[in-house]
């Protein structure tokens, strides 16, 4: 004869709220690693990000500077990172896209140093930085170029 639903239900065994409670508890600090791992991933693609953003944006200008004559009075010599001539470059702070802005999606600031006679006679060498801060941390591209007379 088949027994009751309730005699079964009162002999089986089941957790008791101890038991639950440590399960829980296991399955949490088990999870926390995974956790870490996602939200380091979202930094590392912010990060990756903006040192795109700014190593598109020094390209740029850096295209722009291969377009213009050596002798051109935009290339002259700097004693240190200075804001580009404004007929080269948008105003800062620069927005990814280089247009100039201002709030959440702004921050990029492009400056060159140009020196003269670099590496050799006759070239300019000519470093062009874009600067950001993230997570409250300072972040910079510099990228370079030579200019030499007739090219």
């Amino acid at each position: 004869m088949p027994a009751s639903s309730s005699q079964r239900l009162s002999g089986q065994a089941g957790l008791s709220l101890l038991e639950v409670l440590i399960a829980v508890s296991l399955l949490s600090l088990a999870l926390m690693p995974l956790a870490y791992v996602q939200s380091s991933g979202v930094r590392n693609g912010v990060r990756s990000y903006g040192f795109l953003a700014a190593s598109a944006l020094a390209m740029d200008l850096a295209d722009k500077v291969n377009a213009i004559p050596y002798s051109d009075p935009r290339l002259a010599a700097t004693s240190d990172y200075v804001a580009p001539s404004a007929t080269l470059s948008n105003a800062n702070p620069l927005a990814p896209d280089g247009t100039t802005c201002s709030g959440e999606k702004c921050g990029y600031t492009r400056t060159w140093k140009i020196s003269d006679n670099t590496p050799l006679p006759f070239t300019k060498t000519i470093a062009v930085r874009v600067s950001w801060t993230k997570y409250n941390l300072q972040h910079r591209v510099v990228f370079s170029t030579i200019r030499a007379v007739g090219f």
